[in-house]
């Protein structure tokens, strides 16, 4: 399905067409550093476009080298002037007069960090690394399984969760087993029946091996932790319809206002949450379905189970920024950067998604698929 991540950290990859006034003035490499955790080294290389156009491609060297396009920019009057959707980011610096350096603000999320950039020379540059080398995709009628998996009880204290894929290693951090339920299928709490208590309380790192070569999709990674708390959980459970409270996804009344997704068909869905670039939060998608945005919404955002009840089929990339209220994500949220000084904070989630995607949610009750579960037991040693 989706990989759900709430990005706060810093990723600083772009590229992005600058207007420019004076395109002769800053074509070149620029670098500077920005001053979080030890500090992140960042490369600017900006060369003449067509006619008064620039392209600034943005290098984040500590962190890889995979550019991530940004939506606009401009330099005028020695002003250069950034806008990076995907990274909810804007960078605003002006060149001084001998035009060695841009001194200005980089801010993500609404929290302003100072980074100059300093034009570089053959002798100062920094080297910009190779990007990691991705394994190909698996191909996507693949059923892998982890043909060996170590389970650790996590760190005591730590907090929040992580998964990932490095070569043919899977890991989980930090995960209950009602975690790892709820990411396999893709449900809430309330919809598994019969969990003991140490269901939630009990935290796991799992790292397993991976029995077949590619990159897994998001599924893929969700169908390899269900066959590990099958193996290792001994899960048994039955499948029912129970009716309960939901949201459901409807078309709103102007009609559907969705992308078409510019994914490959072997590109696989995914969605982040982040803090909106004039406050907010900012919910971006690709190469989703209709019931894929409403997943993400309930795992991350939403105390109850999402239904999509549109007959609305394909797949798209989606960008809604909204102001969550304090019921979202068990009120992780309320300490959101404010809006900039003179912006309005963005709509609710329930006025920006028909504004935007031309979907409303509504409160109602549904049938919806639970597991009651039969039997489960801690995991089997090592």
């Amino acid at each position: 399905m989706k990989k759900i991540l709430l990005l706060l950290g810093v990723v600083l990859l772009a590229a992005v067409s600058v207007v420019s006034l004076s395109a002769q003035e800053i074509a070149g490499s620029w670098q500077g550093t920005l001053p979080l955790g030890k500090g992140l080294r960042v490369v600017a290389k900006i060369t003449n476009g067509d006619g008064t156009a620039v392209k600034v491609v943005l290098y984040s060297i500590d962190q890889g080298a995979q550019p991530i396009p940004a939506s606009t920019a401009s330099f005028s009057g020695g002003t250069l002037k950034m806008e990076i959707v995907a990274l909810s980011a804007l960078y605003e610096g002006k060149m001084s007069a001998d035009g060695g350096t841009i001194t200005g603000t980089f801010t993500q999320g609404g929290n302003p960090v100072a980074l100059v950039l300093t034009k570089a020379t053959k002798e100062t540059a920094w080297v910009i690394p190779e990007p990691p080398v991705q394994l190909p995709p698996m191909a996507a009628d693949a059923d892998p399984s982890l043909e060996v998996a170590t389970i650790k009880p996590g760190v005591p204290g730590a907090q929040g969760k992580n998964y990932g894929v490095q070569g043919r290693t899977m890991r989980l951090r930090n995960f209950s087993l009602a975690d790892m339920l709820m990411f396999a299928y893709g449900m809430q709490l309330k919809q598994f029946v019969g969990l003991p208590s140490w269901a939630e309380s009990d935290k796991f790192d799992v790292s397993g091996r991976i029995d077949i070569e590619g990159r897994p999709n998001d599924k893929q990674i969700r169908l390899m932790v269900r066959k590990l708390m099958t193996e290792r959980f001994a899960l048994k459970f039955t499948r029912e319809k129970r009716e309960l409270s939901v949201f459901a996804i409807r078309v709103a009344k102007d009609g559907p206002k969705l992308t078409a997704t510019t994914a490959k068909a072997t590109d696989g869905s995914g969605a982040g949450f982040r803090p909106g670039m004039k406050g907010g939060l900012n919910y971006i998608g690709r190469n989703m379905t209709v019931t894929e945005i409403g997943d993400a919404l309930q795992e991350v955002l939403l105390d109850r189970p999402v239904a999509n009840q549109t007959e609305i089929e394909g797949r798209y990339d989606i960008s809604v920024t909204f102001t969550p209220d304090d019921s979202m994500a068990g009120g992780m949220l309320s300490k959101l950067p404010p809006p900039p000084d003179g912006a309005e904070a963005p709509p609710s989630l329930f006025v920006a998604m028909p504004a935007t995607l031309g979907l409303k949610l509504e409160a109602t009750k549904a049938p919806v698929d639970v597991l009651v579960i039969s039997h489960v037991e801690k995991p089997s040693e090592n």
